[in-house]
């Protein structure tokens, strides 16, 4: 194939195609994807049925939305600050994961 003439200037405006994973997850070894269950949670903007994207291996800080395990379930809540123990939420158990996105289905 031969070209002739000069390139396209809008070549450098090209849409590349959108990559949810690579947007969403910046530790892949340490990220799980979780289907939000059971009531709504209107203090974290979380329903039933969001997917929440999950980050294992960062530390929790200021008002994050956290996961922690409670009698071996999963409990959404909003992280207070550490309560004496590493890793440890004020008003749950142990913190499993960081929420760094939540994903809200609108119809």
């Amino acid at each position: 194939m031969h070209t002739t003439g000069f390139a396209s200037p809008a070549r450098d405006f090209e849409e590349r195609e959108l990559n949810l994973h690579s947007l969403l997850v910046n530790n892949p070894s340490s990220t799980f994807f979780m289907k939000a269950e059971g009531e709504n949670c209107p203090d974290l903007a979380v329903n039933p049925g969001d997917i929440l994207v999950v980050d294992r291996g960062i530390e929790p800080k200021g008002e994050d939305i956290i996961i922690s395990s409670n009698s071996g379930e999963l409990i959404l809540s909003s992280y207070k600050g550490p309560s004496g123990k590493k890793g440890q939420d004020t008003h749950a158990g142990p913190v499993w994961g960081v929420v760094t996105w939540i994903i809200h289905k609108t119809r």
